[in-house]
Formats: C-alpha cells, structure tokens, sequence
C-alpha cells in the first residue's frame, strides 16, 4: 500500500506544471551570446553596477539603465511582467529620496503586496549580502537553476539578454542550512552597439 502511495504520488509530482518547467528549465530558450563574449561585454559595467548598488548611489546606477525600456526590479526569479516595477532612468534618484510607498510585485507564500519604500527594497531584495564579496560570477551560465526550488524564468521573459548572476552562499553557509543564501541576477539587452540593465533579480529561499 505504501509503495503504490508513494509511486502515485511520484507521478502526481512529475506530471505537475511546477515540476515539468523545473525539468525544463535548462532546455528552454537559449542564450544569443557566449559566456566568454558575455563576460567581456559585461564584467566591467556589471562591477560598477554593483558597486553603485551596494552604495545607494542611484544617479550612478541611472547611468547604466536602458534609457527607453527603465529597468524591472524582480523580487523573485519567477518574473512576473505585469506585477512587477519598472523604474526609469529618472526615477531612480528621486524615488530613493522621496520615502514614497510602491508595490513591487507579491510576497511570496502570502501573495500579499510587497508594499515598501525604494530604500527598503534595495536593503531587503537587492543588496542584502555583500556580493562584490561573492566568490561566484557568472555569465550566462549555462545553468539557470539555483539552489532552491524556484524556477528562472529569465530568457523567456528576457530572449535576446546577456544574463549576470552574482551568487552568496548567505552567513551561515551550507553548514548552517544556508536559508540566507542570494543570487542577484542583472539583465542586460542591447541598444544600438551598448549593452544597458533592463533588470535586476532577486533569488533566495522561498516556500
């Protein structure tokens, strides 16, 4: 009875949605670019992308953002267009200043409105490790799964990207169960002969 429970349940699993993008993640869309040419055509702007992330420095960050399309702030890895915020170059700076209230997209678990000022959100879904201090970069690597169980949904929502992954295996380290671990995904797409951030993505421990 236990061994019939366990095979239907094992069936229930594969032949859900969740599980069969999971399983699908890696043989989805892929990249435009190599990581080789991703890496030389991002790592430098990447650095100071994070640099001005880790430093509030907003008018600097507006620097590197797509100047038509803004750039999409992602709590999640499972992007959701249509829920999610889109700031422009404009706004940046004057949305850090200003203490003004927005929704971001919806917690997870809950599906309440994350409903929070910029400054909250870059400290608790953007720059929440240090991680300039991360071992692990990479450039459109060829896996986009993390270590939790959330599926990445960026070269769907994101095609013709080169993607940048800054990977921190949180304080307490695998040791310690490692929850407090983070990915922040930047995005670039390609205007003309630059490249420029259409989105920065947050991945971490999730239900």
């Amino acid at each position: 009875m236990r061994k019939h429970f366990a095979f239907l349940l094992a069936a229930l699993l594969i032949s859900s949605p969740f599980v069969q993008r999971a399983a699908a993640q890696d043989e989805g869309p892929r990249y435009t670019l190599s990581p080789e040419e991703a890496k030389r055509l991002t790592e430098a702007k990447g650095r100071q992308i994070m640099l001005a992330l880790k430093n509030r420095d907003m008018r600097r960050l507006s620097s590197f953002v797509h100047p038509t399309r803004g750039v999409r702030f992602s709590p999640y890895v499972y992007v959701e267009p249509k829920k999610e915020r889109v700031l422009r170059r404009g706004q940046l700076v004057s949305l850090y200043r200003s203490g003004r209230r927005l929704v971001w997209g919806e917690g997870d678990g809950s599906g309440e409105p994350i409903r929070m000022d910029f400054r909250h959100y870059l400290s608790r879904f953007v720059y929440r490790q240090d991680l300039l201090k991360a071992n692990e970069v990479s450039f459109n690597p060829p896996s986009r799964r993390g270590p939790g169980t959330s599926v990445n949904n960026l070269l769907e929502v994101y095609p013709r990207s080169i993607l940048v992954v800054y990977s921190h295996e949180g304080i307490t380290g695998p040791q310690g169960g490692a929850m407090d671990w983070q990915q922040l995904w930047l995005v670039f797409e390609k205007l003309g002969r630059d490249w420029y951030l259409v989105g920065i993505v947050n991945n971490e421990w999730t239900i």
